[in-house]
């Protein structure tokens, strides 16, 4: 009697555990099988909290939908605004969204407010997003109705940005940025463009803010920013649509890396590209040096027989004053193993072409101190033999990482390079230990015309930088032009082909594109780049372009004042 009550008594615990095991497994999965689910999920609006309320008081929001629903990216995707003081919690339960005020959040009188849920809420099966999913209310007695459009583009590539914040404040002080969030704001899709809708008639301040650490503060100096120069008094008459600039905001010039610990050179890059006036200096204890300049970083190239440390001076006006310790390292060890190597894309074709009425320049990875002429061929090729052929040979004065060589090249013909061993010493001692066969092909004359530029339209009160380029985006030439409503110049024995230009109204007349500075109220430099017509061989183009339409730019009345050219 016993052993039956005991085991029924463990056949009611089994039956019970199973039961539980069966309950908590119960998990909602997407079927599978069957034809691929292509409709999104649909809002249910009997079962839901009504949209578009006046008068509303804070409670929780639920939308329903018509299928089993999920949540994702929540933190980034359900935008407020005006925002509120801390996050809401937005949670699922079944096919129902939930959205739950902050606790002691205080809604704002007589505002309009949108919550948009972007992407966040996707069907179960195919992740199919409900679109354009958005719940509107007014706590006074009506809802606002004016929108503003707009796209956002960065400064320097003008390409669309996306997730950057468009932001209205109705509080018109500048340093708003720092101190408050924005009281209207909406976020740039992936081709940068974004609409804020349901505004109230007012006059508001407009920043855009690739706000980084999503406080929605502006934070100089991390996030990019934009503005317009003028309030923006928002009426039932008017659309306003913006296209707006991202800009870093303009920082004192540092050294955003280096790397001091290979002998022989201190490599230094910038946050930024520096003046004329950058001041490379150094504690002389008899070390050669050679500094070699880059757009934004330099290389500071240098040798010696100590190892004694010394210090390199990195100055620019009042805003850099940098010290570094240089510690070389043995000299011997540095050159142990080394050799004199050629730097070449080991993808380029061969021959290389030759232009016809150039030097043939070889850059090698140190700088050079010396060549034996006796150890460097050139041969030309006729017919089925090589003819060996005189030519000048130098150490660039200025580039003396690069071997010049000099030739009445003749067109459409072979040419080899031969360097034997021993042929290049660099600064360090290293030679180069293998023979270097380099081959070339000359082009031919009719393989050459020339290109006549002519900017017209120009802005005689404003410097201009223009840089001519090729079509890998090699600078060929750069000009400064100011004081001038027209520019006009010949670009003789170019290569057939593409060729391109990039303009900066180079406001300040420094010679570079300068960012913008929201505290300064100044606007990054404009710029854009013009693709000319097509060079053909054996030809003349002009290309005539109007700096007023390359730079969006609206007629100016003639000024009187006339700045000076720079350099002048």
């Amino acid at each position: 009697m016993i052993d039956q009550l005991h085991s029924q008594i463990l056949s009611g615990v089994l039956m019970l555990l199973l039961s539980c095991c069966l309950l908590d497994c119960a998990n909602i999965v997407a079927p599978t099988g069957g034809p691929k689910d292509t409709e999104p999920p649909r809002l249910d609006s009997l079962r839901s909290t009504p949209n578009f309320q006046t008068r509303f008081e804070k409670q929780d929001i639920l939308l329903t939908f018509d299928e089993w629903v999920q949540l994702k990216d929540v933190f980034k995707q359900v935008v407020v605004t005006p925002p509120l003081s801390t996050r809401p919690e937005v949670n699922l339960k079944k096919k129902t969204v939930i959205f739950e005020f902050p606790p002691g959040e205080e809604l704002r009188p007589d505002a309009t407010y949108i919550i948009n849920f972007g992407k966040a809420v996707v069907d179960l099966t195919e992740g199919n997003v409900a679109p354009d999913l958005r719940f509107v209310f007014s706590t006074g007695d009506y809802i606002d109705s004016l929108e503003v459009m707009g796209s956002i583009v960065d400064a320097v590539s003008g390409q669309p940005v996306k997730d950057v914040l468009l932001m209205l404040y109705d509080n018109l002080d500048d340093s708003v940025v720092y101190k408050e969030k924005p009281f209207y704001f909406s976020r740039s899709d992936d081709k940068g463009q974004l609409r804020i809708s349901n505004i109230r008639s007012d006059t508001f301040k407009v920043v855009a803010l690739e706000d980084a650490n999503l406080n929605y503060l502006f934070d100089p100096a991390g996030e990019r920013i934009g503005f317009i120069d003028t309030v923006l008094i928002l009426t039932d008459s008017i659309l306003p649509r913006f296209e707006m600039q991202i800009f870093a905001n303009q920082q004192p010039l540092r050294i955003a890396d280096k790397n001091l610990k290979t002998y022989g050179q201190a490599s230094l890059i910038f946050n930024q590209a520096p003046s004329e006036s950058l001041e490379i200096d150094y504690q002389d204890i008899g070390q050669r040096t050679y500094v070699e300049y880059f757009p934004d970083s330099v290389k500071f190239w240098y040798d010696m027989d100590s190892v004694r440390g010394w210090e390199l001076y990195v100055r620019q006006d009042s805003v850099l004053n940098d010290t570094l310790k240089i510690r070389p390292l043995d000299r011997g060890r540095f050159r142990k193993g080394r050799t004199l190597q050629l730097e070449q894309d080991k993808k380029a074709p061969s021959p290389l072409p030759l232009d016809l009425k150039k030097a043939l320049l070889l850059t090698f990875q140190h700088p050079l101190q010396k060549y034996d002429s006796l150890k460097i061929d050139i041969f030309r090729q006729r017919d089925s033999s090589q003819v060996e052929v005189e030519a000048s040979i130098r150490i660039d004065s200025l580039q003396k990482r690069q071997l010049v060589i000099e030739h009445d090249w003749q067109a459409d013909t072979l040419y080899q390079v031969r360097l034997l061993p021993d042929a290049l010493t660099d600064w360090f001692g290293l030679t180069n230990q293998d023979t270097l066969l380099l081959e070339y092909k000359c082009r031919k004359p009719e393989d050459y015309g020339s290109i006549t530029l002519v900017l017209n339209d120009m802005d005689t009160t404003m410097a201009y930088l223009l840089e001519f380029r090729s079509k890998d985006g090699q600078l060929i030439a750069t000009e400064n032009v100011q004081g001038d409503a027209l520019f006009q110049k010949v670009y003789p024995d170019l290569y057939k082909g593409n060729y391109s230009i990039h303009l900066v109204e180079d406001r300040n007349a420094n010679g570079r594109w300068d960012t913008g500075s929201y505290e300064e109220k100044l606007q990054p430099e404009r710029q854009a780049d013009k693709d000319l017509k097509e060079l053909p061989g054996n030809w003349e183009v002009n290309s005539e372009i109007s700096v007023r339409q390359l730079l969006n730019e609206k007629p100016k009345p003639p000024a009187s004042n006339k700045q000076k050219k720079p350099g002048s």
